[in-house]
């Protein structure tokens, strides 16, 4: 089916038509676009300007209020209230351990044990019902407490009858009377107060000196522990007391970032601390625990982002020095479950299981963006960039630099949200440039069309004209009478039509003598295909003579390569019988040489079989040549060492045998120390009975002294009895050290003897290792000999092998061959067959 083509008149209309609309459509465009770009334009400015005065505002309430945190805590230090607490906490905490008999090692196990049952359950149930890893070591923290952690944890928190999140409730334990216990009962309600007052998560009293936390408002169990080197000494806790431990400044402060806190069950937590001075001298320190909600709250308007301007899609958020969050997203926040699952790709599984878990991304996502690497390069400024949620978003970054933190904080909403006021100024500048080109199009058609019909009269009289011609009427004429350039085309029109038919009848004359050469070439080029090269074509003076011409050079140079082809096929054909002949004698040789190296390959596999053996032998006689040497010379060390501790077992008894006489020659002083003894007592009874007899001799008057001169005599004959059993007791000393003597004797008699022998046998197991080296030394070198056979045999066998596949390949090559041959000389067969059906000239 022929398509219709639009015609002049339907051209020329277009052509108008768009003459026409060009101009109103880029008129309209133009001041369209100009509209749109100064009100787009002074949106996206109003939009800017919001998005910085909400950053701006958010980022002084956060620095309004940790700048007034750390004011609030500074001026609590300074009471004298706190500064008293201070002091009677330190001094209550330092004898708290005896006063709770906590160095007692039983008391102290079942302090552990009531404790060990808050750690292992209660607090570890908390911890998983809050967290998606599990509870660290809390049992290696526990046994770590020293006396007085030990003690006040288990005061205020083992024995807090109030449960998990009140223990704060406790003012007085029942039953304890200790310092520690009535300093605790009047500071506690007051701190307490302070710590609900001011929206503290928990406030803490530390001795500066030793670093223990003496104080805490919540009772957690980082209670008494020790920020020096106790368990929480590397968090932010520890980090604060240790910059603020030793100063004399009252105006000194620092704060943490925030991180997570295991004593808090791991949820973030940033802390504050100044020091505690009275009198200038510092007294201690005392910390707060900023809680994580109040940022939050400022950050997040409390969930009030559209009443703050921020729209369906704008949020303001902080960012550390890490560039993680520091307060909530609020898609996060807001439940926003195709947020949460396009942030499974940008965080770890840990990390995604604890934002859902947590319903937080504080300290857990990271926001690296090019607003936030330029707030953090201490820039503000304004960017359309992607965000955490790689949606492009308006940015407006700058940072927080308050209270020694790094923070940055971005203002951002999504660009598309941005853009909506753009996008219906456009829809309504576009309504209104299309009506008016809707109307200046009207006019204008309206012109174009009586315009075109008075152009189209001449050119429908030439189409006429041409339509004539076309069916075959030669005697139609155009005669335009325009007066222009159409009059002119419909003159060259008849002039073109005279021309041509006067060509026609000449071409006719010409084609006729054409066709007449045409078919004596045609008959010739048929007997040709009749595969008679002996015919001619006939030669004529027209377009067809060079044709015929050529035809009869192809035919002569044909015959003449035909005949020359006919003459090497022939040869071909028996040289190819002949290698086909020498090939086959080839291949029979191959196979038989391949026979005669598979038969030496199987010869030198044996071969190779029994060397492996041979090695394997003399390995293992290696092997248990070397133990038998190691055993030798581990023999040898023993009876070396057996003599050296014989030698000292001789001079060991040589010298108890010294010291036994040195007894016997003291016992013998002891003999002479008895006979003086008997000596004495024998004159002490004498004097005894003479004062007996001068006592009877006074009378009553020597009563006493008779009482005296019995107990004289009682003690005189105890003396003598004693020295006589000390006598006994000596001579059996003596007897004893003289056979003594005498077995150490016979003893040192037996002992040179061995001595003697073992260093027979030392030297006789020396002749041995010496033996045993060589024959190790041999049997080496038999090992080694049979490992270079055993390798010169295997490179022979491979050689062997590697000759037996060239030998295959070789076979394998000359059957090819052998084919090749036969094929080439079939080729030849044939091709002399298919030359002979061409009748060729004689030969000259």
């Amino acid at each position: 089916m022929r398509l219709a083509l639009p015609g002049v008149r339907g051209k020329l209309l277009a052509g108008a038509g768009v003459l026409a609309l060009v101009p109103v459509a880029l008129t309209a465009l133009l001041v369209g676009y100009g509209a749109f770009d100064a009100a787009g334009t002074n949106i996206e400015k109003m939009g800017q300007e919001a998005l910085v005065s909400i950053r701006e505002a958010k980022r002084q309430q956060i620095e309004d209020y940790l700048n007034g945190q750390v004011a609030t805590v500074q001026a609590l230090a300074r009471s004298s209230t706190l500064v008293a607490a201070a002091g009677a906490m330190r001094k209550g905490f330092a004898t708290l351990a005896a006063d709770s008999d906590a160095r007692n090692p039983q008391r102290a196990a079942r302090m552990r044990t009531a404790l060990g049952e808050f750690y292992g359950r209660t607090f570890t149930d908390e911890f998983g019902k809050r967290n998606v890893d599990r509870a660290p070591d809390l049992m290696g923290i526990l046994n770590a407490l020293d006396p007085a952690a030990l003690a006040a944890q288990h005061l205020f928190i083992a024995e807090n009858p109030h449960p998990l999140g009140q223990k704060d409730r406790l003012v007085a334990p029942a039953d304890n009377k200790s310092a520690f216990a009535a300093a605790h009962a009047q500071i506690h309600p007051t701190l307490e107060t302070f710590q609900k007052k001011f929206g503290f998560y928990d406030i803490f009293i530390i001795d500066h000196e030793t670093g223990a936390i003496v104080y805490t408002v919540a009772k957690e169990i980082d209670f008494g522990t020790n920020l020096v080197n106790g368990p929480y000494a590397q968090t932010g806790l520890g980090e604060v007391f240790r910059k603020v431990a030793n100063t004399q400044n009252p105006n000194a402060f620092a704060l943490s970032d925030y991180a997570t806190y295991l004593p808090s069950f791991n949820d973030d937590a940033a802390f504050l601390a100044v020091p505690i001075l009275d009198g200038g001298v510092q007294v201690g320190v005392m910390a707060i625990q900023l809680p994580i909600d109040r940022i939050t709250s400022i950050m997040t308007s409390d969930r009030k982002w559209k009443s703050v301007g921020l729209g369906d899609t704008g949020e303001v958020y902080l960012l550390g020095a890490d560039q993680v969050m520091r307060s909530d997203s609020r898609f996060i926040a807001e439940g926003d479950k195709a947020v949460v699952e396009s942030l499974r790709g940008l965080l770890s599984a840990e990390q995604f299981a604890r934002m859902t878990r947590k319903n937080t991304t504080i300290g857990i996502l990271k926001v690296d963006t090019e607003a936030s690497r330029a707030a953090l390069r201490g820039e503000t400024g304004f960017v359309r960039t992607p965000d955490y949620r790689r949606q492009p978003v308006y940015s407006a970054y700058a940072p927080v630099k308050v209270a020694g933190l790094n923070w940055v904080i971005l203002a951002e909403v999504d660009q598309e949200e941005a853009l909506a006021p753009r996008r219906a100024v456009l829809l309504r500048t576009a309504l209104a440039g299309g009506l008016v080109a809707l109307l200046v199009i009207a006019v204008a058609g309206v012109v174009v069309t009586v315009f075109v019909r008075r152009f189209m009269a001449p050119v429908d009289q030439l189409q006429a004209t041409v339509a004539k011609l076309a069916d075959g009427d030669l005697t139609a004429r155009a005669r335009v009478q325009s007066g222009d350039e159409l009059q002119q085309l419909g003159d060259a029109l008849d002039a073109l039509v005279e021309d041509k038919i006067e060509t026609m009848a000449k071409a006719q004359e010409e084609n006729e003598q054409l066709n007449t050469s045409v078919v004596s070439l045609l008959q010739s080029v048929f007997q040709i295909s009749q595969r008679d090269l002996t015919v001619r074509a006939l030669v004529t003076p027209d377009i067809v003579g060079p044709v015929a011409d050529s035809v009869n050079q192809l035919t002569e140079e044909t015959s003449r390569v035909l005949a020359q082809v006919t003459r090497i096929a022939g040869t071909v054909g028996i040289a190819s019988r002949t290698v086909a002949e020498q090939a086959d004698v080839v291949s029979r040789t191959a196979a038989d040489e391949r026979t005669a190296l598979q038969a030496m390959i199987g010869s030198l596999a044996q071969t190779t079989v029994t060397l492996n053996r041979v090695a394997e032998v003399a390995a293992r006689s290696n092997q248990s040549a070397e133990e038998a040497t190691a055993a030798t010379n581990r023999a040898l060390s023993t009876v070396n060492e057996t003599v050296v501790g014989m030698d000292g077992i001789r001079e060991a008894i040589s010298d108890t045998e010294k010291r036994i006489k040195r007894l016997a020659e003291s016992s013998q002083e002891i003999t002479g120390i008895v006979n003086l003894i008997n000596t004495i007592s024998e004159r002490t009874h004498m004097l005894a009975l003479n004062a007996s007899m001068q006592a009877a001799m006074a009378g009553e008057s020597g009563k006493g002294f008779a009482v005296v001169a019995e107990e004289v005599q009682r003690l005189s004959e105890s003396t003598r009895a004693a020295a006589s059993q000390i006598s006994d007791l000596v001579l059996n000393i003596q007897g004893e050290t003289g056979a003594t003597i005498a077995n150490m004797n016979r003893t040192i008699g037996q002992v040179v003897a061995g001595s003697e022998r073992a260093q027979r046998a030392g030297a006789d197991m020396r002749d041995t290792q010496v033996q045993t080296a060589q024959l190790v030394e041999q049997v080496r070198q038999i090992a080694a000999a049979s490992q270079d056979q055993l390798k010169v045999a295997a490179e022979l066998r491979q050689r062997v092998a590697q000759i037996g596949r060239g030998a295959q390949l070789t076979e394998k090559r000359v059957a090819e061959q052998l084919n090749e041959a036969r094929l080439l000389a079939e080729h030849a067969r044939e091709l002399v067959d298919s030359v002979a059906v061409f009748k060729l000239p004689e030969a000259a």
